[in-house]
């Protein structure tokens, strides 16, 4: 399931942790809980979102290939801006 909604996903949760006003728990929720749960070390890259607009793709790839995401077309509030090593 993780396909469809992998354009979208950190978005949609920047999105729902802004309008419940607990942005500041967002970091906690996507990279430190699951692997602090599962023993596992956490991830050293990192990457920023910001809130931009922009519009979700309505599908990946082509042909046989091809997919919807989740919230294909929507215009969304926040973006990945850039990932660093």
């Amino acid at each position: 399931a993780g396909i469809f909604n992998a354009p979208t996903a950190l978005a949609t949760y920047a999105e729902l942790f802004e309008a419940e006003g607990a942005l500041d728990r967002l970091e906690a929720f996507t990279g430190v809980n699951g692997a602090n749960f599962y023993g596992v070390p956490l991830n050293t890259q990192t990457l920023t979102l910001i809130k931009e607009e922009w519009r979700a793709p309505t599908h990946i790839g082509d042909g046989k290939l091809s997919v919807t995401p989740f919230r294909a077309g929507e215009t969304l509030a926040w973006r990945v801006a850039d990932a660093e090593n």
